[in-house]
């Protein structure tokens, strides 16, 4: 997920947090997982999910659902998400493993704004 570097102060940024929080909870099914790992970093897991294509369904709504702008005073804040994608088994058999497979996944898509990566490519599995 992308930094959301702004100075307009610690309130502020617990609100984009929380309706980003929100957002998320929106995107998936009610037996998967959303979890904020701390700062601007958020974790979604996809229960029961049985080919890797099946992540494609729900990226996109949540890419597009976190595409969120916020008035703030005379001037409007727009901020997006970078999402990286892990596989149980074949990325990581823990959480661990997942999580910073997830991470290495997430600073590849970061090079294009509202983007998102595979550790591996799913038709490589």
């Amino acid at each position: 997920m992308q930094r959301v570097e702004i100075g307009v102060g610690m309130k502020f940024g617990d609100e984009v947090l929380k309706e980003f929080a929100e957002q998320l909870k929106l995107c998936v099914r009610k037996s998967d997982t959303v979890a904020r790992l701390g700062g601007d970093e958020f974790a979604v897991v996809l229960e029961n999910i049985s080919v890797p294509g099946d992540s494609e369904a729900v990226v996109p709504k949540i890419l597009e659902a976190l595409q969120l702008s916020f008035p703030q005073g005379d001037t409007t804040i727009n901020v997006s998400a970078s999402i990286g994608i892990s596989l149980y088994p074949n990325d990581g058999r823990d959480a661990e493993m997942l999580i910073k497979a997830a991470y290495v996944a997430m600073y590849t898509a970061k090079k294009k704004r509202n983007n998102y990566k595979y550790h591996r490519e799913p038709w490589l599995i």
